[in-house]
């Protein structure tokens, strides 16, 4: 699945002379024939895929890789969270829905527990759940966001 404006702009053939793919190329140099790009948007619900693009990866798809995020550190928060934390949890959803699922990669540029001092090869809880903060977003206004947010 590529962004819809990126779908207009890119081939099968050219996505798969990307750096990415170099092991799966030395591996599997025909590894392209089963590369298929699909239009969606990771903040919309399932993943504004049609219907018959979202039943084809479900029962087709083996490998997904999740790298889709924005990466404005700027970023108003109710568009961050619903794109970056919303998008995963669409595609944690697309996962659960594969037949043929073997793994999913999931690349992210979430600087994780940096409250902590040392970060032990444990999972932590998180300091609040997905639907806490999507009720928390729908409930305060622009605002109030500008007003709480850190400096």
């Amino acid at each position: 699945m590529v962004s819809s404006q990126r779908y207009k702009m890119t081939s099968e053939s050219s996505a798969a002379t990307s750096y990415v793919f170099d092991v799966l190329k030395a591996t599997n140099p025909e590894f392209h024939q089963k590369l298929v790009m699909v239009p969606g948007d990771i903040s919309l619900p399932k993943l504004g895929l049609s219907s018959s693009d979202y039943e084809m990866l479900t029962q087709q798809v083996n490998i997904i890789l999740h790298l889709a995020a924005t990466v404005r550190f700027d970023e108003k928060i109710n568009i961050a969270v619903p794109m970056n934390i919303g998008g995963t949890k669409e595609i944690i959803d697309l996962c659960r829905a594969c037949v043929n699922l073997k793994s999913i990669v999931y690349l992210s540029t979430a600087y994780s527990n940096c409250n902590r001092k040392y970060i032990e090869e444990c999972f932590y809880d998180p300091p609040l759940e997905y639907d806490g903060v999507i009720n928390f977003l729908a409930t305060v206004d622009e605002a109030v966001m500008e007003v709480i947010k850190p400096k």
